[in-house]
């Protein structure tokens, strides 16, 4: 299947320029194109997770010696990083989830999924304020009164 190119303007009055076309290759010629589409989506949040469970979590850097440890641990570190996706789901299922704001590059879109790395910075956060005996719960709605700091005094001191 070829997907028809996109078009797009850098800006108003400027030409249409074209990104290339998509080529997805199927091997059952049954099936529909929603559902090619919708695999082809799904396959990028499972190449996601992939990247994110070799690079946050280590999976296939463990520095084990027993052959049965070396069989076991990637789907150890795989079930740890549902289990974290998990409990991130069912404990944050609102949107007035108390984390730190996303950098403006960063698509903040409603009822999108927290990150991996926001996750493990919100699990420090917590391990952090339970050890120091300080709730940071403020912070973030200090964050986005705060916007322009150049005429703020600074309120460390």
């Amino acid at each position: 299947m070829i997907i028809r190119p996109l078009s797009y303007r850098l800006t108003k009055k400027s030409r249409l320029l074209y990104r290339k076309p998509v080529y997805l290759i199927c091997t059952n010629p049954n099936l529909s194109i929603e559902k090619l589409l919708q695999a082809y989506l799904w396959r990028w949040e499972i190449e996601v997770n992939f990247r994110d469970e070799k690079t946050l979590l280590g999976c296939g850097q463990a520095q084990v010696r027993n052959p049965e440890s070396v069989e076991k641990l990637p789907a150890f570190l795989v079930a740890m990083y549902a289990l974290i996706h998990l409990a991130a789901h069912n404990c944050f299922k609102k949107e007035d989830r108390m984390v730190l704001p996303r950098p403006r590059w960063y698509p903040n879109k409603k009822g999108q999924r927290l990150s991996s790395s926001e996750i493990i910075n919100l699990l420090r956060t917590q391990m952090w304020a339970k050890t120091l005996g300080f709730n940071f719960s403020g912070f973030v709605k200090q964050q986005y009164q705060l916007k322009s700091r150049r005429n703020k005094a600074n309120s460390l001191e």
